[in-house]
Parts: C-alpha cells; sequence; structure tokens
C-alpha cells in the first residue's frame, strides 16, 4: 500500500540490527616488526572468519593514500586492504583537536567518519593523549595491543569463540573460556586441586566447582556481550539512529550480569564456611554476613580481612545496591539526563516540531494517523527536552552514603576486574589454609 510504503519505510530504516563489519582506519602507523606482527595476528582471525564463517561477520583493514610504504609491506606478505582518501576536516573538528600541525589528528578523525570506523590505529606516542576526546564521537583510538582485545569482542559477539592468546576452535563457551583465559582462572584450578586431595566435605567441593566451572564461564560470556553491545551502540549512534540504541539488549544482560557479579560474593563465602569448616547454615553464610564474619576471625584471620578490607565491602555495596535492584525492585536500563525545559512546550510547538521532521503527513486526516498522532506528539515532547541532554546511557545509584548518575556499561570490565581480583585473594588464602591444615582440627565455632 503505497500509503504504508510512504509513511512508514522511514522510521524503520532509522533502526539496524547489528553491524558485521569491524572497520578500521591504520593512521600514521609504519611498516615496522612490531606493527606487522600485531597485523598478522589479526589477519589469522580474518582468514578464519572468511574461510570458516562467510558472511557471518568480517574486519576490513583501510589505509589513506598517503600510507604507501604501509600499503605496500602489507601486500607483500599476503594482507589486503581497502585504500581511502584522506578528508579534510571541518572547522569545528580543527577546533576541537587543536594540536601541533605535524599530527594531522583532525585529519585522521575526519577521514575516519568518511569511512564509519570503529577504530582508529595509531603509533604509540603523542597521539594516544587523544582517545578521550573522541568518546563522544564513539570511535575507538588505540595501538596494536588494544585492537586484537576489540576484534576479539567484536567476533564473539557474533557466537564466535576466539581469543589471540589461546586459538581455540569449535569450543563450548565453558571450555573456551577456560582455555582463553587462564588468569581468570589459574587460582580457582589451584583451589580445587587442592580440596581434591584434603579431606573437605564433599559439598563443599560441588560449591566450588560450581564457582569456578559455571558461575566464572557465565561472567566472562555476559561480559563479552556487554562490551559487543557497546561497539554495537556506537555505531547506532555514529549513524544518528533515533530508534535503535540496543537499550533492550544492554539492559537485558546488564540484570543478570549484577545478578551474577554481586552473587560470587555469597558464593564464595558459602565455599570458605566449607572449607573452614564453620558449620553455619547456608541460609546464615554471605559475604557481608555480620554472623558469617564473627564465625571466620578466629579461624582464619587472613580470610577475614579479605572479606572487612574498605576497598571490598564499598565495591559489594554498590554491587548490592544494582543487584537488588534489578532482583526485586525494577530494571535496570541506562536512559538519558535531560535539563529540565524553562517552560513546557506546548502543543502548538510540538506539532511544528513534528512537522519539521517530516511528519506533517499525520495532520492530513485518516484513521491511520489519527491512531498515531497522539503517540507521535508524545515523542515529539521527548525530541524537544533531549535537545538539552546532561547525561545519555545511565542509571541513579545510592551506596555509602554517595548517590548519582553512572553509566554501567563502562563499568563493565571495570566490575568484572575488581571481582576477579575479590576472588583470587580468597582462593590463595584459602589454598593457604588446606596447606597448613587447619581445616582438618579447626574448632567449630558456633553460630552467634
Amino acid at each position: 500500500m503505497p500509503f504504508a510504503r510512504d509513511r512508514f519505510v522511514p522510521e524503520i530504516e532509522s533502526t539496524m540490527r547489528s553491524k558485521r563489519s569491524l572497520d578500521i582506519l591504520l593512521w600514521g602507523l609504519d611498516p615496522s616488526p612490531k606493527n606487522l606482527r600485531f597485523l598478522s595476528e589479526l589477519e589469522q582471525l580474518r582468514i578464519y572468519l572468511r574461510r570458516a564463517h562467510p558472511g557471518v561477520c568480517d574486519i576490513n583493514l583501510f589505509v589513506t593514500t598517503e600510507a604507501a610504504a604501509l600499503e605496500s609491506r602489507l601486500s607483500a606478505i599476503g594482507i589486503e586492504v581497502v585504500r581511502t582518501q584522506v578528508s579534510e576536516p571541518a572547522t569545528e573538528l580543527n577546533a576541537q583537536f587543536a594540536e601541533p600541525e605535524e599530527l594531522k589528528f583532525p585529519r585522521a578523525v575526519a577521514t575516519a567518519q568518511s569511512i564509519d570506523a570503529d577504530c582508529i590505529v595509531v603509533p604509540e606516542g603523542p597521539l594516544l593523549a587523544y582517545g578521550p576526546d573522541l568518546e563522544d564521537m564513539r570511535m575507538c583510538l588505540t595501538d596494536g595491543s588494544f585492537l586484537l582485545r576489540c576484534a576479539e569482542i567484536f567476533v564473539r559477539g557474533f557466537d564466535l569463540p576466539w581469543a589471540f592468546a589461546h586459538q581455540t576452535w569449535h569450543q563450548t563457551w565453558t571450555t573456551f573460556y577456560q582455555l582463553a583465559e587462564a588468569e581468570t582462572f589459574r587460582e580457582g584450578f589451584n583451589l580445587l586441586r587442592a580440596m581434591g586431595v584434603s579431606n573437605i566435605d564433599k559439598g563443599a567441593q560441588e560449591i566450588g566447582r560450581s564457582l569456578i566451572h559455571n558461575r566464572f564461564p557465565n561472567l566472562c560470556f555476559t561480559r563479552d556481550r556487554l562490551l559487543w553491545f557497546d561497539l554495537q551502540r556506537s555505531a547506532a549512534k555514529r549513524k544518528n539512529l533515533r530508534r535503535q540504541r540496543f537499550f533492550f539488549e544492554i539492559s537485558y544482560h546488564l540484570n543478570f550480569y549484577y545478578l551474577l557479579l554481586y552473587g560470587a560474593f555469597d558464593h564464595t563465602a558459602l565455599l570458605v564456611n566449607g572449607i573452614c569448616n564453620l558449620g553455619l547454615d547456608e541460609k546464615r553464610v554471605g559475604a557481608t554476613y555480620s554472623g558469617f564474619l564473627r564465625a571466620l576471625e578466629p579461624v582464619s584471620k587472613e580470610l577475614h580481612n579479605v572479606f572487612t578490607k574498605t576497598e571490598n565491602t564499598e565495591f559489594i555495596e554498590k554491587l548490592g545496591y544494582l543487584r537488588n535492584y534489578a532482583a526485586h525492585r525494577g530494571s535496570i536500563a541506562p536512559t538519558k539526563v535531560v535539563r529540565k525545559p524553562e517552560k513546557e512546550p506546548t502543543p502548538a510547538e510540538i506539532d511544528d516540531h513534528l512537522r519539521s521532521i517530516g511528519m506533517g503527513w499525520l495532520f492530513e486526516g485518516g484513521p491511520l494517523a489519527a491512531s498515531v498522532l497522539e503517540m507521535a506528539r508524545s515523542n515529539g515532547r521527548m525530541d524537544i527536552y533531549e535537545k538539552d541532554v546532561l547525561f545519555e546511557d545511565v542509571v541513579w545509584i545510592q551506596a555509602g552514603g554517595v548517590q548519582g548518575f553512572f553509566d554501567p556499561l563502562l563499568a563493565t570490565s571495570w566490575n568484572f576486574q575488581l571481582t576477579m581480583r575479590f576472588m583470587r585473594e580468597i582462593f590463595r588464602e584459602c589454598e593457604k589454609f588446606l596447606k597448613r591444615g587447619v581445616s582438618q582440627n579447626a574448632a567449630v565455632v558456633p553460630p552467634t
């Protein structure tokens, strides 16, 4: 029907699914052995994608016409690149990136924008200092080492397990993460081996197995999905898409992520309860429970100190607020914060705004137009509000007597690292406890 095609297709086209190519601009790189080494590693992944999984996703390398030496060297070793012209920056870009002329950074940004690049790869040096300035443009400025990490996250989002340090093929996610992230799992595996040769209760051993073999891979997988959606969110923002910013998908994974993160601390407390033979009922065990901490202190001051360290208790409190909100009171859904206008937009102003964005057809009459007019006016009111956005993609948090907004997606890797740091400390102290043989004769401290 012409009416439907004329009126609704443009709205559909203001959304998208996932961006299936990771587009990388190589800027200012010379064909040094170090640069060729990381590009050769990346090429292994590109070959794997094109031969084993054609059409799933791809990685494109762009070089400018001014990078003839790099292009020639890459061609000689079989690395395919796409040549692009250097774009001259607009006046505002020159003003935003005031810097020595020889760095030519505004030209790099303009060229990246012309090809919708996800990443600009530059040599180690002064250009990397401009990384934070690109955040609003939703591009990543990086050197070669972090580029490989971006590529890993990108392909994992398409259900292709890949790690440059430990290349594996056709593995389940559980097996993949245990192989690919040895640092994450090492202390946990060491503790499981120590528990296996001790007289630890089988129930405690199962708690440890579940923590390390189930929860840890779940955390790794959810972390990587959130990082992948961050890449997709950036691509959508670069295109100025109005109807797809991946809010639903991000919110879905964030809610599960905070349940997993916070639960890891109580899960670990259950493990310590069994290893230290505290004798507490499981319902009375938690990382912040006073009864658990009182029972633990005389048995292992070292473990008690890890649980009660200020940096750990403050972090657990923050996670606890988000976890409880997700589990009981709502859904963690990043949103925009706008400045309240001095006066509310009038109905006439809202209608004028709708006409200015090409929705004047709503006022031409007809049953279909009438049915969506009020919804369009509501959206139009929000459009007017969003002309003065203070923060994007944030949630409200209250913890430790402090309240404010933060971007939970940007905190994804940081939260994972802090959780794993806590886990490693606990696992090391538990292993020492077992080696000392304390678990064999420790007195059972009755609950209080």
